[in-house]
């Protein structure tokens, strides 16, 4: 025997139960369902629907929704989102799996407790970080550069043992670890901020060189010291070698001298315009003469030496 349609007398009339009295189940393979105005301010227990449904309008639900019953279902949405996507409790849920992961994420802005990547992290923008990075960081392309603000620092090392920083007015290399701080290249340079003054250089198997306004002043060589220039000391000089000088001179106001507590060996001749004075003896190996003369006697050589 056929099934009989259950049809209203015109469309938009009648109703399927009444508000005290409501059907419990609707079951249907299949169903299209078009009203002009519905509305319900009761409850029913449960709608099952076996096959494709199209709803028109807008539609609300209140309570739990559980969609699908296997990971086999899907769930395609084509509208926008107009609300925060919110989880029902903190740190419990995840946004994809370690084997079902989603391929791009597009986000303005990231806030996050912790960020763990078992692949690459790449941003043609900016990456900011307001907290730390630990573990190990390896590019094998290229970069922009790394900014870290002012009394934040790149911190090396298990216990910190090197730090970088800048505290708003001074930058600071600082090593608190075990061993030495090493700076390993074949030349070494420190230059000004410009770039256009070299302060100091250091060549592999060569000279260490110390400039004075882009000038050099000191050289080291294989035998010794270069120096470019003046000597100026406000204390002692000294040397367990020999010191060699074109020539020695008292600086500044006149009566000004120079004083030697051991013997003066000079090889060539002492020219003075004024006089020489000594508390021991002068010993030369040859004769004393005055310039223009021939030898002279011992009386007039002492009036020469102390001004007799």
């Amino acid at each position: 025997m056929a099934t009989k349609n259950f049809v209203p007398r015109a469309t938009g009339e009648g109703q399927l139960g009444t508000d005290s009295k409501k059907w419990d189940k609707h079951i249907a393979i299949s169903g299209a369902y078009s009203y002009v105005s519905a509305s319900s301010k009761g409850s029913f227990g449960s709608l099952f629907v076996g096959g494709n449904s199209e709803l028109a309008g807008n539609l609300t639900l209140g309570g739990n929704i559980t969609i699908g019953d296997a990971d086999t279902d899907s769930l395609v949405i084509t509208a926008d989102l107009s609300s925060s996507l919110i989880p029902d409790a903190d740190s419990t849920y995840n946004i994809g799996s370690t084997s079902k992961n989603w391929k791009y994420g597009y986000i303005e802005e990231l806030a996050s407790t912790n960020i763990t990547a078992s692949n690459n992290i790449s941003a043609s923008g900016n990456i900011t970080l307001g907290g730390n990075i630990s573990g190990s960081i390896t590019s094998t392309g290229s970069f922009g550069y790394v900014k870290v603000p002012d009394d934040g620092e790149l911190s090396i090392g298990t216990s910190d043992d090197l730090r970088i920083y800048h505290n708003g007015s001074h930058s600071f290399i600082q090593d608190s670890g075990t061993g030495n701080l090493i700076l390993r290249t074949s030349t070494f340079q420190v230059k000004n901020a410009a770039n256009d003054e070299t302060m100091i250089q250091a060549n592999e198997d060569g000279a260490v060189t110390l400039f004075h306004n882009n000038n050099q002043r000191l050289v080291s060589t294989a035998g010794g010291v270069n120096m470019t220039g003046n000597i100026t000391a406000s204390g002692h000089i000294s040397a367990s070698g020999t010191v060699f000088a074109s020539k020695f001179e008292s600086a500044g106001a006149s009566g000004e001298t120079i004083s030697f507590n051991d013997n003066l060996n000079i090889t060539g001749n002492i020219t003075a315009s004024n006089n020489i004075s000594a508390s021991g003896d002068i010993r030369a190996d040859g004769r004393i003469f005055e310039q223009g003369t021939s030898v002279i006697d011992h009386a007039t050589a002492m009036a020469i030496v102390f001004g007799g």
